[in-house]
C-alpha cells in the first residue's frame, strides 16, 4: 500500500497493486486497474487533476488509469519491477527492473546474480532513449526520485542523476540499511531498518539531519517538520533545526501502523483495522 503526498487542495489517496480509493469529503471514489507496477512513488500533474502511479497515469475525473505510451513496453516486465519513482514535474520516471525470477527447483543459470538491476530513466516526451545502468543492489531494493536525483536503497545507498550516472558524494557516507525513501523540497528522507531517519541534500548526498526514536517505521518530511510513524502506531512529530531535529509532540493513531504521509496540514496513517486510512490535523509548531 501507499499514500499521497500533496497539497491542500488534494484528496487522500491510497494506492494498491490493483486499485485506488481517494475520498472527497467523506466520499469515496475507488477504481481498479492492470499492469500498474509498484504504486509507490507517484506524484500529482495538472494541478492535482492527475496522478502519475506506477506505468500509468489515474484521471480523477474520468475515474480511470491509462498506462502512459513511453511505458508501454515495461508492461510486459512488471513482475520484475523492484519500483518505480515518478520526478516531482511528472515528466520523467525511474524504473528498478530485477533480474529475472528462475525456478527453485532447478540450478540457477551460470552467471545469474539475484542481486543485479537495472535503473531505467524514462522521459515521457520521447524525444531522447531512456537512459540505463546496470548495478549491484543487496537486500530490498527501493527507489526515490528528487528534481534531478534518483536514489536507490537497500543494504547500500546509491545517488545518481536524471542519465543515470553515479553522483560521487563527497560528504559523509550514505546511511546503510535504508527501508524506506521518499522526496520532498531538496531532500531525500531516509528510514533505517534501525528507526534512524537521515535527511540528505538531494543534489549532493550530504547530510542535513537525523533523527532516531525506537521502533520507527515511516517518516516524511514538510518544511522543517518531520512525522514519523511506528508500528505501534504511534505518530512522531520533530522539527529540524541546522542539523539538530527535536520531538516536539506525538499522538496514537490507535492501532498498529506502517505508513505515514502529510498531505496539506492533514497526518494520514495506514493502520490495522476496520479504517485502514486514518487522518488527522497536523499543526505544527516547526519554524517554516
Amino acid at each position: 500500500m501507499a499514500l499521497v503526498a500533496g497539497p491542500a487542495s488534494a484528496p487522500v489517496v491510497a494506492l494498491h497493486r490493483k486499485n485506488a480509493t481517494w475520498w472527497t469529503g467523506t466520499t469515496a471514489t475507488e477504481i481498479t486497474f492492470e499492469d500498474a507496477g509498484p504504486v509507490q512513488g507517484s506524484v500529482w500533474v495538472d494541478a492535482g487533476k492527475r496522478l502519475r502511479v506506477g506505468l500509468g497515469t489515474i484521471d480523477l475525473a474520468g475515474k480511470s488509469f491509462a498506462i502512459e505510451p513511453a511505458l508501454q513496453s515495461f508492461v510486459r516486465d512488471t513482475n520484475r519491477l523492484g519500483g518505480i519513482a515518478w520526478f516531482p514535474d511528472g515528466t520523467r520516471v525511474a524504473l528498478l527492473i530485477n533480474e529475472p525470477s528462475v525456478r527453485t527447483d532447478r540450478p540457477a543459470p551460470r552467471g545469474y546474480d539475484p542481486t543485479m538491476r537495472e535503473l531505467v530513466i524514462v522521459s515521457l516526451a520521447g524525444t531522447e532513449p531512456p537512459a540505463r545502468r546496470t548495478i549491484k543492489v543487496e537486500g530490498t531494493p527501493g527507489i526515490a526520485a528528487g528534481d534531478d536525483r534518483v536514489i536507490v536503497i537497500g543494504n547500500s545507498t546509491q545517488l545518481f542523476d536524471a542519465r543515470a550516472e553515479p553522483v560521487a558524494v563527497a560528504f559523509a557516507p550514505l546511511p546503510e540499511s535504508v527501508a524506506r525513501a521518499s522526496f520532498s523540497a531538496g531532500r531525500f528522507v531516509l528510514v533505517s531498518g534501525n528507526g534512524k531517519i537521515t535527511l540528505l541534500d538531494a543534489r549532493s548526498g550530504a547530510t542535513l539531519a537525523t533523527w532516531g526514536e525506537p521502533g520507527i517505521h515511516d517518516a516524511v518530511a514538510t518544511g522543517n517538520t518531520i512525522v514519523a510513524v511506528d508500528l505501534k502506531g504511534t505518530v512522531h512529530v520533530g522539527c529540524v533545526a541546522g542539523k539538530v531535529v527535536s520531538a516536539v509532540a506525538q499522538a496514537s493513531a490507535g492501532s498498529v501502523a506502517d505508513i505515514v504521509q502529510v498531505v496539506g496540514d492533514r497526518v494520514v496513517v495506514s493502520a490495522d483495522g476496520p479504517d485502514p486510512v486514518r487522518v488527522a490535523t497536523l499543526t505544527s509548531p516547526c519554524s517554516p
